[in-house]
């Protein structure tokens, strides 16, 4: 399918804010993170019918995962639409590097926005998880998948997501709505490591000409802030992928940045490019002046646009 979907309406995925420990609280439901391509549904049952994934910034990605555009066969409703993520698994445990070499995915569908014509959203998402489990039909393991949760045990769960490696869990309130489009309180996510999505905006090369790491930024309103840099984590395949997508420009990017970058590019040492390139980074803190501490590249985010890495990755909230 190429160009628009045509169904309507269209949904943005609800966003979750990040959260800083594991916690206990019968206020909550906590399920596994998942690791893969965060997607919308869009599934019509009958004769003819279709899946539709959009990823979020609603680009078309069923083409990726041609397997999974058979999901409406394992959906019990006429159609519905699906909140989930699209997961590769190696070893046992997903693996986003699976994903991109284009290993067998499934469709972990954790959320239900309408079905059969009915919007869902102002359902407490217990409700959501009910309808939900009824949707996806007997023998679509494989294909579509509802994962299971707990209520109140975020600790335990926690542990065990560390024990796996798995990148970490998913607090939800109870009660809560689903609000398409927005970062809330009622999810919260808890990494086994802090990460963040940022925007490359140049890049910084040694005495020897030689790449040295990227600066990065996000956005505070319309203006990208500078946070650090990124010199590790990338293979040589990703770095070429990185170099081969960056586009220079004449001036930098950075609405703010800090004088060791500054000194560098009066020294003709870094080269500005557009702000269009996203990648994610695990860090250890951030620092005072808003740095981003021993970051190390993790991958590149084709499903994240740039406007879309904000400061609001490095909040944290107060429980209520």
């Amino acid at each position: 399918m190429t160009g628009e979907p045509s169904y309507s309406p269209l949904y943005r995925p609800m966003l979750a804010t990040p959260f800083e420990r594991p916690f206990d609280s019968p206020d909550y439901i906590f399920e596994i993170k998942w690791d893969g391509y965060r997607a919308i549904a869009y599934v019509r049952g009958g004769e003819h019918g279709s899946t539709v994934l959009l990823s979020r910034n609603q680009k078309d990605i069923t083409p990726l995962f041609p397997s999974l555009g058979e999901s409406h066969r394992f959906i019990t409703a006429k159609e519905a639409v699906l909140d989930g993520e699209v997961v590769a698994f190696e070893d046992d445990r997903p693996s986003f590097e699976a994903l991109r070499r284009g290993s067998p995915a499934v469709f972990i569908a954790f959320d239900v926005l309408r079905v059969d014509g009915k919007d869902v959203m102002g359902m407490p998402i217990e409700e959501r998880k009910d309808i939900l489990a009824r949707l996806v039909a007997a023998g679509s393991s494989g294909v579509i998948e509802v994962p299971p949760h707990v209520v109140g045990s975020g600790e335990k769960l926690y542990k065990v997501s560390v024990a796996r490696n798995l990148e970490g869990i998913m607090a939800k309130r109870s009660g809560s709505p689903y609000i398409p489009g927005r970062r809330t309180r009622y999810w919260l996510k808890i990494v086994n490591r802090k990460t963040c999505d940022c925007v490359i905006g140049g890049v910084l090369r040694g005495d020897e000409g030689r790449l040295r790491s990227f600066a990065i930024g996000l956005y505070r309103g319309d203006e990208l802030i500078h946070v650090g840099y990124v010199g590790t984590g990338y293979d040589e395949g990703e770095l070429e992928d990185i170099l081969s997508a960056l586009a220079p420009s004449v001036c930098s990017p950075f609405a703010e940045s800090d004088a060791h970058l500054k000194r560098l590019a009066s020294l003709g040492k870094v080269i500005w490019v557009r702000p269009s390139l996203v990648c994610e980074v695990k860090y250890l803190e951030v620092t005072s002046a808003r740095r981003l501490r021993q970051a190390s590249f993790l991958r590149l985010r084709a499903d994240r646009s740039p406007e879309q890495c904000t400061f609001e990755q490095l909040g944290e909230v107060i429980l209520r």
